[in-house]
């Protein structure tokens, strides 16, 4: 897939060192608003496409929202510990945050990031 950086040794992809490998970059696309719309994780460490859902008739916010929800949701399913999830969209920080801290055992780090999926 891509050749390992020279300057780290936890990913396969050319992350910035203040971005941790052991996370899951989450993003959507739409084309329209609405229009056809599809969502997807990989993870950072290996850039492996962790899931992939679409296309179907939505929003980008919408798109952003279930991109987060669906990680948080496979990551407990998965119990994955100190998964970290990265997104764009402050609209899926308020929510999927408010989500994830009513539930006690959650081990889940939600972080908001500028980063875009490639």
């Amino acid at each position: 897939m891509f050749n390992p950086p020279d300057y780290r040794h936890d990913t396969v992809l050319p992350l910035p060192l203040e971005v941790s490998a052991n996370a899951w970059a989450v993003d959507a696309s739409c084309t329209g608003n609405p229009g056809p719309m599809e969502y997807r994780a990989i993870d950072l460490a290996t850039g492996a496409i962790v899931f992939q859902f679409g296309p179907i008739h939505g929003t980008n916010n919408i798109g952003e929202f279930l991109a987060v929800v669906h990680a948080l949701a496979l990551i407990e399913k998965q119990g994955l510990k100190k998964q970290n999830c990265l997104y764009r969209q402050q609209q899926c920080l308020n929510v999927a945050t408010q989500k994830a801290m009513q539930k006690p055992s959650s081990n889940v780090t939600i972080k908001r990031k500028n980063y875009m999926l490639l």
